[in-house]
């Protein structure tokens, strides 16, 4: 183009110099080895520029070069095209890389194997596998030969996909291929990581003794990784052959290391050993990290072994490692479980304080504290703060609200809050349904209950196990308000549901009619079809009948119950014995005796 227009400008000047000069504009003659010479300094130029490279805030820099590269005649190789491309891909911006190629190729620039290389790197990076796929098609077409590059950038690919079946297929076809491929230990910790991803550990074995046969030095990460992925399968003692066995090549552990089998140690019970790699880590002068402390703090509240989590906690803070947002989380929900709320906040305002941003799962953790305190108003505070902090709201989050404000009466509130829910598109499970209409089935509102319990069916949560939560909680609402034949109904429509009863539900009925006078009569026809369904009845069974039989003042039939429940390896539970220890001492006499 630049030749066409010099041209088109020369013959333009030479048709009308000398009109020119009659108006005295003096227009000097422009020879064509200026114009060479002003093309070859710019060649000299930009070959220089790509030499050196660019940094990561001069992208547009790179984009301004590329347009001048492409209106040069003759046009720059691929070579420097590919270069310019490359240097783009150190400041990591690989869609600006696809372009440059699609429009360099649009400019009639042939790729060759390096470029191509190259693009499929690029299409891997910004997670576009199909067309890099496609390229490595081109590859074959062209009549080149894969190598070890494209291999390695297609593995990437797939494994930043999380298609580590797919990325562990490629593996296999390149073991078949690989004869006359270097593969450097880069594309071996590729590899391994893929077979590790994949829970193919053995496999991940296997391709680190091929490293040795081949002369390939494995290093730090490469072990790490298998270390992990054995101590994940609870393969602990072939992991610590292999840190031992690293060890004894002098690769030295780094702190991922150490995390990964202090976590898992931990994990196990073996908390002697882990204190051991502590101690170890710490000899070692390999500083341990906020995750370090992170992996067994959890590990310790796990186990309820609260003061060990809190010396380590201490520990942390005495080397002066910063706790971070999981830490800080942690240590929330420790106080919150121990009803701590002053020193849950304390803390949580502390990590505010030291510029740790908490996370959803922090203000859940506290929200869901206050809520069990029946603390609404300081539960609504912290929800309200999430938004204004730009942190997300999820399912946790609305679920633990509505529970805290229907455990408080105020079901409005929380029915408001359920519709929020709803606005911000989250996804809703059984859970958050349950929570709600049990709100609403304790302040009696049970045809709002009925109506959320049918929108629930019709949003297709129709699990059986989910179905039959809810129908319980509905069916125990139904009760409550003497809609028995309601209930009844709705228990005989589990099976037409694809639903088979549990004994939770048989139990819920049995309380229910317990309730009612006369209700023995029911629970006897409820018994026998517990039995065709060939439900076993559990110590709740017996002492819900029983104390319902003492609310009918039925002493005789509830000894016999009794008698049964003892016989089939029951035992009355603490409301029972409580119930026998309230009744008059004539009545209790009586029934001491039956029983006896």
């Amino acid at each position: 183009m630049w030749r066409l227009t010099t041209a088109a400008g020369s013959g333009f000047l030479h048709q009308h110099r000398s009109v020119l000069q009659q108006r005295g504009i003096n227009i000097p003659w422009k020879s064509s080895i200026s114009i060479s010479r002003f093309s070859s300094r710019f060649e000299e130029s930009y070959r220089e520029q790509l030499r050196v490279g660019f940094e990561p805030d001069k992208l547009d820099e790179a984009m301004e070069l590329f347009d001048r590269m492409i209106q040069l005649r003759p046009l720059p190789t691929i070579v420097d095209f590919t270069q310019l491309v490359h240097g783009i891909c150190k400041i990591k911006r690989y869609d600006h890389g696809i372009r440059i190629f699609k429009r360099m190729e649009l400019a009639g620039v042939d790729h060759d194997m390096y470029s191509l290389n190259v693009l499929i790197n690029c299409f891997c990076r910004c997670s576009q596998q199909l067309f890099a796929l496609s390229t490595l098609g081109r590859v074959l077409k062209s009549g080149y030969e894969p190598d070890m590059y494209t291999f390695s950038a297609l593995l990437r690919g797939f494994f930043k996909e999380g298609r580590h079946i797919d990325g562990v297929r490629l593996m296999k076809q390149m073991a078949m291929v690989k004869d006359g491929f270097e593969v450097s230990a880069a594309t071996y910790a590729a590899i391994i990581n893929g077979y590790c991803k994949a829970g193919e550990t053995d496999d991940a074995i296997k391709s680190l003794r091929r490293m040795e046969s081949e002369k390939v030095e494995p290093n730090v990460v490469i072990y790490t990784t298998i270390i992990d992925s054995l101590m994940k399968e609870d393969k602990v003692a072939e992991a610590l052959r292999l840190f031992c066995e690293m060890e004894s090549r002098g690769i030295e552990a780094n702190a991922v290391t150490y995390n990964s089998i202090m976590s898992s140690l931990c994990r196990f019970g073996r908390w002697d050993d882990g204190n051991t790699f502590m101690t170890a880590m710490l000899e070692r002068k390999i500083e341990p990290t906020a995750a370090t402390f992170n992996f067994i703090i959890a590990a310790f509240r796990k186990e309820k072994r609260f003061l060990e989590a809190s010396n380590f906690l201490t520990m942390m803070t005495d080397l002066g490692v910063a706790p971070d947002a999981f830490t800080y989380t942690a240590l929330i929900k420790h106080h919150c479980e121990k009803k701590r709320m002053k020193k849950a906040k304390d803390v949580f305002d502390m990590m505010v304080t030291k510029g740790c941003q908490p996370n959803t799962v922090t203000y859940n953790n506290l929200i869901e504290g206050y809520c069990q305190r029946k603390r609404m108003e300081d539960a609504m505070i912290l929800f309200k703060e999430m938004s204004k902090r730009g942190v997300a709201h999820n399912k946790i989050t609305f679920t633990c609200m509505i529970q805290g404000y229907c455990n408080v009466g105020e079901v409005n509130k929380a029915a408001k809050l359920f519709d929020q829910m709803v606005l911000h598109g989250l996804t809703m499970d059984s859970v958050v349904f349950n929570v709600l209409i049990n709100g609403l089935c304790n302040v009696g509102d049970i045809d709002k209950a009925r109506c959320l319990f049918e929108d629930m069916e019709k949003r297709g949560m129709s699990h059986p196990h989910e179905t039959l939560y809810v129908t319980t909680t509905l069916i125990k609402g139904l009760f409550n308000v003497g809609r028995s034949d309601e209930a009844w109904d709705l228990f005989c429509s589990l099976p037409l549901k694809g639903v088979k009863p549990d004994v939770q539900v048989y139990n819920c009925i049995i309380s229910g009619f317990m309730k009612m006078e006369g209700g023995f009569s029911d629970v006897k026809k409820v018994a026998l079809k517990m039995k065709d369904d060939g439900i076993s009845p559990n110590a709740d069974t017996y002492n819900i009948t029983v104390r319902g039989l003492f609310y009918q003042k039925e002493y005789g039939l509830a000894a016999q119950i009794v008698k049964e429940m003892k016989a089939g390896g029951f035992e009355e539970d603490g409301i029972t014995m409580s119930r026998i220890h309230r009744l008059e001492a004539w009545e209790k006499s009586i029934f001491m005796n039956l029983i006896a």
